[in-house]
């Protein structure tokens, strides 16, 4: 897997996490599938969790020379000041040119909290 996408976290708390990736397939009729997650880390990949996780299989056919195909992924996490939030791809099926075009992170925090107590 890759990161794509990251969002640093500057104050403790709960968060709401919004996040797309957007894959693009080349290769006129061929498949192409792709594993998308969402992983969130209290720093330095410790204790990571996944969040969510997307796979999508699509195809650039029927005249089509490419197409795009976006995956949405979501989660709530609690993380400490300087946590991580993460995009990481794959792709399963490969086919030349394949990318990802796109990603984004949105992080709302809800709540609030003093780390360790």
């Amino acid at each position: 897997m890759t990161e794509i996408e990251s969002l640093n976290i500057p104050v403790s708390g709960d968060y709401a996490v919004v996040a797309h990736a957007e894959v693009q397939t080349h290769g006129e009729g061929l498949a192409s599938a792709w594993n998308c997650e969402l992983n969130a880390s209290n720093g330095g990949g410790a204790g990571q969790v996944n969040l969510d996780s997307v796979s999508v299989t699509q195809y650039a056919g029927g005249g089509i020379s490419s197409s795009a195909t976006p995956i949405p992924l979501q989660g709530v996490v609690s993380l400490a000041a300087g946590g991580n939030i993460s995009i990481w791809c794959r792709e399963t099926i490969v086919q030349k040119n394949d990318t990802v075009a796109q990603a984004r992170i949105t992080a709302t925090q809800v709540s609030s909290f003093t780390a360790g107590t």
